[in-house]
């Protein structure tokens, strides 16, 4: 099922643009339909690389990797990627493992960023709790307080978790 953000070329024009940031070389979008399964070719280290971009609001099925898989060879690729910006079935990640295709999932505009943004405000926050807990000990002060301070920043991460699941259109995790 397709998200209605953007259309599934200018998710491509994106992960292209994604993989170049990335240190991927000669990036090349394939046409737009009988594209045998692959919507990017691309090399990184002298190796060719066949990409499959799902742009979805549902987690991505075996199809996906069936298609990268089948279109490397089509291609010339030695390797085979399927990136998206939701996420894999268990299914597809094991089909993957067996057939060596990468999987790249939550690649979405803006996600990236918001993804450092909040990690940064964890690790600060983190931080200071930590340095809050080891005043709060070393002077003998408020043991409770310590531990309400020491809980905040899991109680914190998993709030943005239920967001971000939210912001995908997915609340079943």
């Amino acid at each position: 099922m397709k998200s209605e953000e953007m259309s599934g070329r200018e998710y491509e024009q994106f992960v292209a643009q994604e993989l170049r940031r990335l240190g991927y070389k000669k990036i090349e979008l394939t046409k737009a339909s009988g594209d045998y399964g692959v919507d990017i070719v691309c090399e990184k280290k002298g190796e060719r690389w066949a990409v499959q971009c799902k742009y979805y609001s549902s987690n991505v099925g075996v199809a996906a990797v069936q298609q990268a898989a089948a279109g490397k060879a089509m291609y010339g690729c030695e390797r085979a990627m399927v990136v998206t910006n939701s996420r894999f079935t268990s299914q597809a990640r094991e089909l993957a493992e067996q057939n060596g295709v990468e999987l790249m999932e939550e690649l979405a505009p803006g996600g990236s960023v918001l993804k450092v943004i909040f990690a940064v405000l964890c690790i600060t926050y983190i931080t200071a709790a930590c340095a809050v807990v080891l005043s709060e000990a070393m002077s003998g002060g408020n043991a409770a307080r310590a531990a309400a301070i020491a809980a905040a920043p899991a109680a914190a991460i998993a709030a943005a978790g239920v967001w971000a699941r939210r912001r995908r259109g997915n609340n079943k995790r």
